[in-house]
């Protein structure tokens, strides 16, 4: 299978998951802010193991869900947590959740981490 066509799979399962849900805005977080999604109306949770294509998330602190709703009365989707090269899968597999949110219909994609944070040693400079 093309990467194209696994995108199209995953839209389109997520599509029938949330009846044709379009968010305007996707986040997608990192360590520490994984379990920070704010209180959304109309929420759909899916977990990535169910979406076809979509890989698992193995760090700690990744819950592994892909979130939908509406927040002040913008769409949006909310990756809780995300996948690293470190993990040993290759950049088009890594790109795929962004490829997915953009066939999804997103325009504004944020992404967050916690670069250096998650080191208790290491003190603000």
């Amino acid at each position: 299978m093309t990467q194209l066509q696994t995108v199209k799979k995953a839209a389109a399962y997520i599509n029938k998951k949330t009846k044709n849900f379009k968010p305007e805005t996707a986040l997608i977080t990192g360590s520490g802010l994984a379990n920070s999604v704010p209180a959304l109306d109309n929420k759909i949770v899916i977990p990535y193991a169910e979406i076809p294509g979509f890989l698992r998330s193995t760090v700690a602190g990744h819950s592994g869900n892909l979130i939908f709703g509406e927040y002040k009365g913008k769409k949006i989707a909310v990756m809780q947590g995300r996948f690293h090269y470190y993990e040993g899968h290759p950049m088009p597999i890594l790109t795929m959740p962004v490829r997915i949110m953009a066939k999804l219909g997103v325009k504004l994609l944020v992404l967050t981490n916690a670069a250096g944070g998650v080191n208790k040693d290491y003190r603000p400079g």
